[in-house]
């Protein structure tokens, strides 16, 4: 047996059947890819025992069952990648342990229950994808803890509930993707907070309240969805020139009907997309104002030929 054996690489192959429970006697394994096959057993127990692992790299397979409670043991961990897999049942607590984890990614699965508040324990974390799973209940507001966290996908699952005002304290974030779930609060003001903030993607849920205006002060933002909710109130003029003046590429706000306002000509030449519907209460560019019926229209504006 290669007892000696640091690094295992074996990624990117058609190996298929299980993982072998043996590979948990690798007491020096520092590194082990097996991500891009077909295995599909479920993850040993075992590797619990590769207390010197600090990259497992397991996704793009067929993987099944439960993530063992037994990865908690792996002090040294800082990559955890499971993506892409067909694993169920809860997040473990126990990852709550791996307090050097950078990276977390369990997107793509069908994990079910709530996000362990003890995530909020793993302030080294930098990428944490939960999305694409079943994940339930609230957000937890220790999330707000992980002041290294630059990307949050917690997108495609049915988390209810409030945006944790807490997140605002996320400096470092870059990416936050919360959509396709059944969140039903205000956005939270605090998001304006987030200065280094490229990617804002809160579109079909059930959020209420006006469009924070503080979120115009965002110098750095690209992408802002919110399509799909229910806000209400005027657009914020801010906004509008953060798209004149900034990076601001696409922004959308259809499906929420109770918006209000004039867009400002200057906008309606602007090359990015900017997507509204056409109501008596929210008109410019296209959508004449001043119709009582104009029914609903969806905008593209610029020249954004991708569009």
């Amino acid at each position: 047996m290669l007892t000696k054996l640091s690094r295992l690489q074996l990624n990117d192959n058609a190996l298929a059947g299980s993982i072998p429970r043996e590979l948990g006697f690798l007491a020096d394994m520092e590194e082990m890819w097996l991500s891009f096959n077909q295995l599909s057993s479920s993850i040993p127990t075992d590797l619990g025992l590769l207390t010197k692992l600090s990259m497992l790299y397991l996704h793009e397979n067929a993987l099944v069952g439960s993530i063992p409670t037994e990865i908690g043991f792996l002090s040294d961990m800082e990559d955890f990648w499971l993506a892409s897999n067909e694993l169920s049942s809860n997040i473990p607590t126990e990852l709550g342990l791996l307090t050097k984890l950078s990276t977390l990614t369990l997107e793509d699965n069908t994990l079910t229950g709530s996000i362990p508040t003890e995530l909020g324990l793993l302030t080294n974390m930098e990428d944490m994808a939960l999305d694409s799973n079943q994940l339930s209940s609230n957000i937890p507001t220790e999330l707000g803890l992980l002041t290294k966290l630059s990307l949050l996908h917690l997108n495609d699952n049915a988390l209810a509930g409030s945006i944790p005002t807490e997140l605002g304290f996320l400096s470092g974030m870059e990416d936050m993707q919360l959509h396709i779930n059944q969140l039903s609060s205000n956005i939270p003001t605090e998001l304006g907070l987030l200065t280094k903030l490229s990617w804002l993607i809160l579109n079909d849920n059930a959020l209420v309240g006006s469009i924070p205006s503080v979120i115009g002060l965002l110098s750095s933002l690209f992408f802002l969805w919110l399509q799909g909710n229910q806000l209400s109130g005027a657009v914020p003029q801010e906004l509008f020139a953060l798209a004149e003046g900034g990076l601001l590429a696409d922004l959308n706000v259809t499906g929420n009907p109770l918006l209000s306002g004039v867009i400002p000509e200057s906008i309606c030449f602007l090359n990015m997309s900017f997507d509204f519907d056409c109501t008596p209460f929210l008109c410019g560019c296209d959508c004449a104002c001043g119709v009582t019926s104009p029914g609903q229209i969806n905008s593209t504006l610029g020249n954004d030929t991708g569009n």
